[in-house]
């Protein structure tokens, strides 16, 4: 049976309504693709005798469709003693467009957060808890299909790399001392199971009476992609910029990071320095050993200069056997002295580890101090006349480039017979 309301909710008069539901219960008016399971539903549960609450989509008199529940308890019909359901039909076309509205922003939001890779996610301080996205990205995780948490429970499930849970754990810190905003990078794992790399920003959301932040929204990004991206751009830099066979720099790139600070004044009250190096003989431990011993020799002479060098230095091979090392900011001009001589000394005094146990070799090294006029290619050129120099008196020493007019000078004579 209906009512005269129910007529008017479908569009209907009453008498053409009451027509309508006396001809096969009334099914037309439901839409066509929905009426088998409406029916199997009822059915079921008629069986039962249980209650009905049951949503479904209806076809108006003008064309337009809408949503419509039924809600019915089985009881006795008062008329006649049959037991049938009595119930209402409450239209709920609006709630249900507003839901389906729902859904489909959140969908958007979950193909919008998966192609970005982003994942926006709140916590709340009044009740502690985590509340997380259903994203792709989160239910493939181990959560159990949570998407609450206490913060306690969130650190516990091994999402955020062990190493990166205090960097975490800090913007929390940062946002509940009163901070607006905060922004950290982590590592936290992704559905295959892998770490990747996330940069976190956060921003205040709600506030408490006395002002202090009550929730706050966090932004996760995945940027492993520009991690490995800058990662190989370093990487390829480093090709660039290196000497293949020793690791030094090249020509190209220590002459340019020489001009860089020569281009900068110098602190009148440190010293820096222009070193040039040459192996000693080096033409004869190729001629008699070969090229390939040759080789070994200028990558092991490399690896020992480099162990000496301090870390306000720059060195690499301008060329063959030749290199350079510019010292910046020293205390005192001993200081570029000592580390010549370690140079020789620690060049001499071992046995290059080679194929030919026998490989030695000594090193020749002119010294030019910086002044206020120097430029790259005046520095380069003292060096190498100081450096020459000391390959005439005998080598496996270095000299010291001295103004026109005056000797060159070898400060600690340190020839090795």
């Amino acid at each position: 049976t209906e009512g005269p309301g129910l007529a008017r909710t479908f569009g209907y008069p009453s008498n053409d309504f009451s027509k309508i539901v006396a001809d096969n219960n009334g099914l037309q008016l439901l839409a066509e693709e929905e009426r088998a399971a409406v029916l199997e539903k009822v059915f079921q549960l008629a069986k039962k005798r249980a209650p009905l609450d049951i949503t479904f989509r209806v076809n108006y008199r003008n064309g337009e469709t809408g949503w419509h529940n039924l809600s019915a308890d089985y009881g006795y019909d008062s008329g006649n003693g049959e037991r049938v359901y009595h119930g209402i039909i409450t239209n709920v076309t609006k709630t249900k467009k507003q839901e389906e509205a729902l859904a489909l922003s959140e969908r958007r939001y979950r193909i919008a957060a998966e192609i970005l890779q982003t994942d926006i996610w709140s916590y709340n301080f009044e009740t502690g808890r985590l509340t997380l996205p259903v994203t792709e990205h989160f239910s493939g995780l181990s959560l159990g299909g949570r998407t609450d948490f206490s913060l306690e429970e969130f650190l516990s499930c091994g999402y955020i790399h062990p190493d990166y849970q205090s960097a975490y754990l800090n913007i929390f810190k940062q946002i509940a001392a009163g901070e607006r905003n905060a922004e950290t990078e982590i590592m936290a794992k992704v559905r295959s199971g892998e770490y990747h790399w996330f940069h976190i920003t956060c921003e205040a959301l709600t506030f408490g009476e006395n002002g202090t932040v009550v929730e706050f929204v966090g932004i996760s990004k995945d940027i492993q992609e520009e991690k490995m991206n800058l990662k190989n751009l370093d990487e390829l830099k480093l090709r660039v910029q290196r000497d293949v066979l020793t690791g030094l720099y090249n020509r190209e790139t220590v002459q340019r990071l020489i001009e860089e600070k020569l281009s900068v004044p110098g602190d009148p009250n440190l010293i820096s320095a222009f070193l040039m190096l040459d192996i000693d003989n080096f033409k004869n431990i190729n001629d008699v050993f070969g090229h390939h011993e040759g080789d070994l020799v200028l990558h092991r002479i490399c690896h020992l200069i480099s162990e000496v060098l301090p870390e306000n230095s720059i060195a690499g091979r301008f060329g063959g056997d030749e290199f350079i090392i510019y010292i910046y900011d020293a205390q005192y001009e001993s200081d570029i002295y000592k580390i010549a001589e370690g140079i020789c000394s620690c060049i001499r005094d071992t046995v290059i580890d080679s194929d030919s146990p026998s490989v030695r070799a000594t090193m020749s090294i002119g010294i030019a101090f910086r002044q206020a006029e120097s430029t790259f290619e005046s520095l380069y050129q003292k060096a190498d006349a100081a450096m020459y120099r000391a390959k005439k008196t005998n080598k496996d020493k270095y000299y010291v480039w001295k103004v026109p007019g005056a000797d060159m000078e070898s400060p600690e004579e340190n020839t090795q017979s």
